[in-house]
């Protein structure tokens, strides 16, 4: 029978000050969900808990944690939080699209009305009139 033996990881290197910052993070009631949850795995592996378990108290995956540990190595606490260039939801209106909006919304009249409603701005544009409401 082979028998697996599992490593823990070398505890992570965190000043008193960036554990301080990570500390508060933590327990923020009001910061994002995710800066809560890389601001407890840092902790735990700052204490020296291993990579899986820390992923399993704080519900995300070991590469994750490995990743988060990797960069935290690297870089400290800069960019702490920082949504990565190209992640996260593209938008669906062009910033063109929406200047032009503002911009004939600010300084033009529909012809026969004395104000844009977001129905007709919409027609106007070619977007839908929930975007206008929107912009």
């Amino acid at each position: 029978m082979l028998w697996i033996m599992s490593r823990a990881a070398s505890p992570l290197a965190i000043s008193d000050e960036q554990r301080e910052v990570l500390d508060i993070l933590a327990k923020s009631p009001s910061a994002a969900h995710r800066v809560v949850q890389r601001a407890r795995a840092l902790l735990l592996a700052g204490d020296g808990v291993s990579n899986t378990r820390i992923g399993e108290v704080v519900g995300i995956s070991r590469p994750t944690v490995l990743a988060w540990r990797g960069q935290f190595e690297k870089d400290g606490l800069v960019g702490f939080g920082e949504v990565a260039k190209g992640r996260g939801r593209k938008p669906s209106i062009s910033d063109e699209k929406v200047a032009e909006i503002v911009e004939l919304t600010l300084h033009s009249k529909p012809k026969g009305e004395t104000q844009w409603s977001c129905r007709s701005m919409a027609k106007q544009v070619g977007v839908s009139p929930a975007s206008v409401q929107r912009i």
